[in-house]
């Protein structure tokens, strides 16, 4: 697999196809299915709007906390993000850890978790939208503000919307 040098230099391996290797397993990418099947509990409560989730683990549980503010599209993104940091971070980071991390692996942690929603979601809503084929073609030059701005496109898609 290829390698990208990110901001500052550290390297991340293509996520792409990480991302298909757990849609596969899971036999799905919605990140609804794919949370009850790692056993991971969604709660929706609500919060202030510039928080949207929030992972919590304990040594016996691994609960999501998504904001019931947001609309369907968001709520998905938002799920999505939160499995990245359970998938790649192995469970997410811990309260005690997000201090001991420095800015710059707080912000890579983030664009990781950000990449893992985009490649995730972009299988069902925008897979036939060009900007979005090479997007996900090219997923190792996207920066962490591709990434977001890309979310944001997906959120506003109501794709989700029944």
């Amino acid at each position: 697999m290829g390698e990208i040098k990110l901001g500052g230099g550290s390297i991340m391996r293509r996520m792409l196809p990480k991302v298909l290797e757990v849609i596969k397993e899971m036999k799905s990418n919605d990140p609804d299915v794919i949370a009850y099947k790692l056993h991971i509990d969604v709660h929706y409560r609500a919060m202030p709007l510039k928080v949207k989730g929030m992972l919590l683990r304990t040594p016996f549980s691994r609960d999501v906390i998504i904001n019931s503010r947001l609309d369907a599209n968001q709520k998905k993104v938002a799920l999505a993000h939160e499995l990245g940091h359970v998938i790649l971070h192995k469970g997410g980071y811990s309260l005690f850890d997000i201090d001991l991390l420095t800015d710059r692996d707080k912000k890579e942690k983030e664009y990781q978790a950000n990449k893992f929603a985009f490649l995730l979601v972009a299988h069902t809503c925008l897979r036939n939208s060009p900007m979005m084929i090479d997007s996900i073609k090219n997923e190792r030059e996207l920066t962490f503000t591709d990434t977001v701005d890309l979310l944001k496109i997906f959120e506003s898609t109501g794709c989700y919307i029944n």
